[in-house]
């Protein structure tokens, strides 16, 4: 972590990009750098830049920054310049909900609580409902429980609205009707927040996750994919654990279907920046030293697949080792 109080040179080569050409590969690889090795004097930097031009296509991304490495009196910034008559000004990015939550600023509670119980357009109710994660919830846990309910039985709705299950004291059986319909009713389309909330659950949703992660009809290779990565983490499930789990199937569509599943999940893994869980050394020491990856690849019929995402894992092994060894 950069621990210094000057602003990391990243952060001014985001800025410069961003005025110029703005790349968004070179934007990208400039926000996950400073998402590894920022800090406070960062996201002070980035919050300026954001108060002057909050509407600009890239604001959202110094936010997910800010997020990261601010604090309260950064949430207070952006909730003023943000926020008018209790609601989010018009073309501001919606992430504001979400970094609010995150950096727990509570005066934000009753906006956040509106989008996620009253908002249908996408991305406003997914900033909410995870900038919600963040606080205790004890005041709609009434709300939380009628909203999940009643999606029960519906294809599609605001897909991140079941992650709030967790915030429920008495979830077991909500929980197993949520698994139920994921299997049954709800699109693939729309159940990341149902991965969500079975991997915030704990022990509780583990099973339910696990279930559902190589159960066909809820597709684990398409949508909900990021989200599931972030659920491995969350409870601790390694893909060494799913590898040992592939190693005893025998049948050959099963192999293929359970294949399918880890090898997008890897290619997911490969690109993150995410502070948590395996390092890429472990996933390669368990998955590519052992040979068990391509080996399961070829006889499920996916090597090629198996083999682009080893390549991807060897450098980002060779990059991990490198920037946890400079002087």
């Amino acid at each position: 972590m950069n621990t210094a109080k000057a602003v990391f040179p990243a952060t001014f080569g985001l800025l410069k990009e961003i005025s110029g050409k703005a790349d968004f590969q070179i934007i990208n690889a400039f926000k996950n750098t400073i998402l590894s090795f920022g800090s406070k004097a960062d996201a002070e930097e980035l919050l300026q830049h954001f108060l002057q031009n909050p509407t600009d296509p890239y604001a959202g991304d110094l936010l997910e920054i800010v997020g990261r490495w601010g604090d309260s009196t950064h949430a207070e910034k952006i909730f003023r310049s943000s926020i008018s008559d209790g609601r989010l000004q018009e073309n501001y990015p919606e992430i504001v909900l979400e970094i609010l939550g995150q950096l727990g600023y509570e005066p934000a509670k009753p906006l956040l609580a509106h989008y996620a119980f009253n908002s249908t357009e996408y991305y406003l109710n997914k900033a909410a409902v995870l900038g919600l994660l963040n606080f205790d919830c004890k005041e709609y846990r009434e709300e939380i429980r009628n909203s999940i309910v009643k999606v029960l039985d519906k294809n599609l709705f605001p897909e991140y609205l079941p992650a709030l299950i967790c915030k429920l004291e008495n979830r077991a059986e909500l929980l197993e009707q949520l698994y139920q319909s994921g299997a049954t009713i709800i699109s693939t389309d729309c159940n990341a927040g149902i991965f969500l909330s079975f991997s915030l659950c704990g022990e509780e949703g583990k099973s339910y996750f696990k279930n559902a992660l190589f159960d066909p009809n809820w597709e684990a290779f398409y949508n909900a994919a990021r989200t599931i990565v972030q659920g491995m983490d969350y409870l601790n499930i390694t893909f060494e654990e799913l590898m040992k789990d592939a190693m005893d199937i025998h049948d050959e569509k099963q192999l293929q279907y359970y294949m399918l599943v880890i090898i997008s999940l890897l290619e997911i893994k490969v690109d993150s920046y995410e502070p948590k869980g395996e390092s890429f050394q472990k996933l390669y020491r368990d998955l590519i030293a052992t040979g068990h990856l391509t080996t399961l690849a070829e006889k499920a019929g996916q090597l090629p697949d198996a083999e682009k995402v080893e390549k991807l894992l060897i450098l980002r092994m060779k990059e991990e080792i490198l920037l946890g060894n400079k002087r």
